[in-house]
């Protein structure tokens, strides 16, 4: 590596499924596609793809010792919360591969399920830029909270803010000011990222990183890849043929049906009142289990269980009058951003990430945080609205918000914060002008 060379190492838990893993390796892939020499540092390889990325394999007897540990702790910590939780206490050896690597940068992504412990993340030694695909940076072992629960991350940890659905020894204050201990020194030259304002707002005002340098840059995707066809095609191509003459609206996500964050209960109350407003409705679910066709409040719905072909999840999108997210809190959620990628309308409730890619009775519809009933107006509002002129408008602000090259761009703008007379990084930064 000569003098004047320039190298970004991103760090992640997996390469595999989730939406974290899926914006850590669409950032990597657009960088490599603009130039920038990087590379992919991962814990657990669940989805081998081309390049393929490091894998750090840890022995197998450390493996084992650490489950052990967190399975004990996750007994203890007696909660009511069904978020996931991240302890990141036991010792990995990652910062030593890190900080001996030629990394210029080193580019964070989800770094929960012990990918790093929290003092090695402390003892990183190279310039480190965290982006952050949920709250558990600023928080205890929370990656979310609920809507019901105190802001702890503004708040600060104390006997005064536990949640009331938790009980006993409060493990999320004890692994907060773990980090509090190990990530305040000035020796971690830490900057963040958030791909949503609302998160960027969060880590403003908690008592953890407020004070750390925050810039909001937008997740990229590949519009060449999510990009509109002919709802009919779509449907054919899907074995779907028979709904041509629906409104179809499709819903997706991570645990769709089952994990209580990304609101299939609200969909299903919602449902009923849709249902009451018209009868030329069907929903397409994916993402969780598979199941035969439902009468939803006289509304037809088929559950097509976990789909890992983004091809096919393209031809869902453009074979849906309007993608429906119901979430109660997500940073800047990968369905919303390809749905409209794909020029399909979108409807959520106006929390988190959503008011960034949705504009209001523009490109879709933000209902109140959590009316069923307004979100089915909502619903019904674009299914009356929508247009050719309405999908391609929806096409045309995905595509510029996401465009690869402009998030590249950003994240280097950014990386200059830190190395501003570094050669190599302002050669290529000049070169995508």
């Amino acid at each position: 590596m000569t003098s004047s060379s320039f190298k970004v190492l991103h760090v992640t838990f997996n390469w595999g499924n989730g939406g974290a893993a899926i914006g850590a390796r669409r950032l990597y892939g657009a960088m490599k596609k603009h130039g920038v020499d990087c590379e992919m540092l991962v814990v657990r390889n669940e989805h081998p793809g081309n390049p393929e990325p490091l894998v750090y394999e840890r022995p197998l007897w450390r493996v084992k010792l650490a489950n052990k540990f967190y399975a004990r702790l996750n007994r203890w910590h007696k909660t009511g919360s069904p978020v996931l939780k991240s302890y990141n206490l036991m010792p990995t050896g990652l910062d030593k591969i890190i900080n001996n690597s030629n990394a210029d940068i080193v580019q964070c992504h989800w770094l929960g399920a012990n990918a790093i412990s929290i003092p090695e993340f402390g003892r990183l030694r190279k310039p480190v830029f965290w982006k952050l695909p949920d709250m558990w940076a600023i928080s205890g072992a929370e990656h979310y909270n609920l809507p019901e629960d105190k802001p702890r991350h503004a708040l600060g940890y104390s006997r005064e803010t536990q949640q009331n659905h938790e009980q006993g020894f409060d493990l999320n204050k004890w692994v907060w000011r773990h980090k509090m201990r190990h990530w305040r020194s000035e020796d971690l030259d830490l900057s963040i990222v958030c791909p949503s304002n609302w998160l960027a707002g969060c880590v403003r005002d908690s008592k953890l990183l407020g004070q750390r340098p925050v810039r909001q840059i937008f997740n990229p995707i590949d519009t060449g890849l999510f990009q509109p066809m002919q709802k009919q095609e779509a449907l054919d191509a899907l074995g779907l043929g028979h709904l041509a003459g629906k409104k179809i609206i499709s819903f997706g996500a991570d645990g769709a049906t089952t994990a209580r964050r990304k609101g299939y209960h609200h969909l299903v109350q919602s449902l009923e009142t849709l249902g009451k407003m018209r009868d030329d409705c069907a929903l397409l679910v994916f993402g969780g289990p598979k199941r035969d066709k439902e009468d939803m409040h006289g509304i037809e719905a088929y559950s097509l269980g976990l789909i890992d072909d983004v091809r096919q999840v393209v031809k869902l999108y453009c074979a849906s009058d309007l993608f429906v997210l119901p979430t109660e809190r997500d940073n800047l959620p990968n369905v919303i951003k390809e749905s409209m990628a794909c020029g399909t309308p979108c409807v959520a409730f106006d929390v988190g990430g959503c008011p960034d890619m949705i504009e209001h009775q523009v490109t879709g519809y933000l209902a109140r945080p959590f009316d069923t009933e307004d979100l089915a107006t909502g619903m019904d509002w674009v299914l009356e609205n929508s247009s050719p002129a309405m999908r391609g408008k929806v096409r045309d602000i995905a595509a510029a918000r996401h465009d690869e090259k402009t998030a590249v761009v950003n994240y280097l703008d950014y990386y200059q914060t830190a190395l501003p007379d570094h050669p190599g990084l302002k050669k290529l930064r000049e070169t995508l002008d």
